[in-house]
């Protein structure tokens, strides 16, 4: 690994980028962008590299170091055409606004083999300046907006005359609707459609009932232990404070939306705090009527219908199955990284792009040629396919033993697998 140094891998990368788009007809109009990161083992004093920091962990692992990962991988059969491992506490926006740069770059390898390409990214790379840099790139884009941001979208009646119903290939069992209209965002006039589904409206309904329970639980702790102190009960120890109960009430209340769905008063009554509560069903009813089972997505493509920009955007599934698969310990797995310097986790980042890359190439010739599997179930039936070798005992004295080398009974999917791929070439 010492052998391979950072330019080396930006260099390699290109060359296969390149490669992968002569070879195999890669499908480059819709590309899509997203980050993750991998906790490491690297020890919180090693001062030997600067990538691994202690940041925002989406496996819930704060207390150990961490690297980021960025991914541009294709729609198609999410193939990535690039990648950036950087330091584990940028953030999205941060990461996004100055990788910009590197993806115009691998744009101009791309042109030559499609006319238009658009980039899928997520709300939390969204920042001014990095708008700025999408707008002045040769990349059109598809993206979304924190809702919270433009209430005045999420106020629009969802009835017949604003929402419009959509059909989305691969979502026929959701049932969508749309409103499509035009807002300046980020200094430029975008095309906007604020998306309802039916099925995300429950999903995020049932997480509120759920977090509703969570935070009435924890306020009801605070009040019985207020009360006890009130009625004497408790007499040792030190007196709760206005200032600290209100603090456990904020932790109580940390979960998105429950600040204002609980209306929370902290009164003084004689010299110890007191807490009263409750659940605001207004407030319910307007954040299911304006937020829930929304998203706002927004766009340079003014010319493309709604539908072609809602399942641009939803692309982004391609690219959550391509992390997931990474976090998995069977095929393509990340972790662990037993490296402890900065050009090594780089190196170990590539080869797993890489894997992913063979890996998805395979799935995608597969499905090509008719074979409708997914990927881990592909490569489960390839890890079926084995050499076996039959040994033979001598029948009689001065006789050596005879071996024969054959392959393991296969089934109908691994016969075709073994075909399509020219495995017989690899027999021994």
């Amino acid at each position: 690994m010492d052998m391979v140094s950072l330019e080396d891998i930006s260099s390699m990368e290109e060359e296969i980028t390149e490669r992968l788009l002569e070879e195999f007809d890669l499908d480059l109009r819709l590309l899509v962008y997203d980050t993750t990161n991998f906790f490491t083992w690297i020890d919180t004093f090693n001062e030997r590299c600067a990538i691994p920091k202690r940041g925002y962990s989406k496996a819930k692992r704060a207390d150990l170091r961490q690297v980021n990962l960025a991914l541009l991988v294709s729609a198609d059969h999410h193939i990535p055409l690039f990648h950036k491992l950087y330091e584990g506490n940028t953030t999205d926006k941060t990461s996004f606004l100055s990788i910009t740069e590197e993806l115009v770059e691998r744009y101009r390898a791309m042109k030559d083999h499609v006319e238009d390409i658009t980039i899928v990214f997520d709300k939390g790379n969204n920042s001014g300046d990095g708008m700025k840099n999408v707008d002045a790139s040769p990349y059109h884009f598809v993206g979304s907006l924190v809702p919270s941001h433009h209430k005045d979208l999420l106020e629009i009646p969802r009835d017949e005359k604003n929402y419009k119903p959509i059909n989305l290939k691969g979502f026929s069992s959701d049932q969508w609707s749309a409103h499509r209209t035009t807002k300046e965002v980020f200094g430029k006039k975008r095309t906007i459609v604020v998306t309802y589904n039916e099925k995300l409206y429950i999903t995020q309904l049932k997480t509120i009932s759920r977090e509703l329970g969570k935070a009435k639980e924890k306020l009801d702790c605070i009040q019985r232990s207020l009360s006890r102190w009130r009625s004497g009960k408790i007499k040792k120890g030190k007196k709760p404070t206005l200032e600290g109960t209100r603090k456990k009430v904020e932790d109580a209340l940390s979960a998105q939306h429950m600040k204002r769905l609980i209306e929370v008063e902290v009164s003084d009554e004689k010299g110890l705090p007191r807490l009263r509560y409750r659940v605001s069903q207004k407030a319910l009813s307007h954040l299911s009527e304006t937020t829930l089972g929304k998203k706002i997505l927004f766009t340079d493509n003014h010319k493309w219908s709604t539908e072609q920009i809602v399942a641009a955007y939803h692309a982004q599934t391609k690219i959550e199955e391509a992390f997931k698969r990474m976090k998995r310990p069977h095929f393509v797995s990340f972790s662990p990284s037993f490296h402890w310097t900065d050009q090594k986790p780089c190196v170990h980042a590539f080869c797993c792009v890489l894997a992913l890359s063979l890996t998805s190439l395979l799935h995608r010739e597969a499905n090509n040629a008719g074979i409708e599997i997914s990927l881990e179930g592909m490569m489960q039936e390839l890890s079926g396919i084995m050499e076996v070798a039959i040994l033979y005992p001598a029948s009689r004295k001065g006789r050596d033993t005879k071996s024969f080398i054959t392959l393991s009974s296969m089934n109908k999917t691994q016969k075709r697998l073994f075909e399509l791929f020219g495995l017989e070439r690899y027999r021994s």
